[in-house]
This record gives C-alpha cells, sequence and structure tokens, in this order.
C-alpha cells in the first residue's frame, strides 16, 4: 500500500461527518414523517458502527504503510534516528 493509499483511508474517515449531517436533515428537517425512536436509535448506532469499521479499515491501512517503510540499513542511520526519537520523546512530555 502507498501512502497515497493511506491518504484516501483518512479522509474517507471524514464521510462520518455527512451521515450525521444526513441523518439531522431526515430528523429536523425533512418534511417526511417523524422518526420513531427505534429509527433513530438504529441510525446512530449505524453511524456509529460504521465510524468504528472506517477507523480500523485506516489502522490497517497505517499498519500496512508501516511495515513496508524502508528501514535504515547502517548502524549510524539508526542510532541517528534513535536519538531523533529519544528527542521527541523528551518534548512531547
Amino acid at each position: 500500500m502507498k501512502v497515497n493509499d493511506l491518504e484516501d483511508k483518512i479522509m474517507s474517515v471524514w464521510t462520518t461527518v455527512d451521515d450525521i449531517d444526513t441523518f439531522l436533515y431526515r430528523y429536523l428537517d425533512s418534511p417526511a414523517d417523524e422518526l420513531s425512536e427505534d429509527d433513530i436509535s438504529n441510525t446512530l448506532l449505524g453511524i456509529k458502527i460504521l465510524h468504528e469499521q472506517r477507523c480500523q479499515k485506516l489502522w490497517d491501512a497505517f499498519e500496512e504503510v508501516l511495515a513496508n517503510l524502508p528501514w535504515p540499513s547502517s548502524k549510524d542511520e539508526r542510532k541517528r534516528i534513535e536519538k531523533e526519537a529519544d528527542l521527541l520523546r523528551r518534548f512531547a512530555k
């Protein structure tokens, strides 16, 4: 998997916002009959489950990209990266 594919997966997670907007239109603004409590519950549960599945798909893609990254071959390169990582950890605290 390429990084561009990962970007597509990241963007797809944002479609949850569209799902919620669609639900809110139907619930608040649509001239159609009112939604029952079951309809509301089922819709929200469906949006939640789809969001979790999109996030899992994104995580799987992220792990695949990481697994395919070229890792440094020389000891000096690895030491340099480890020093940079330590520095980043210190700033994160």
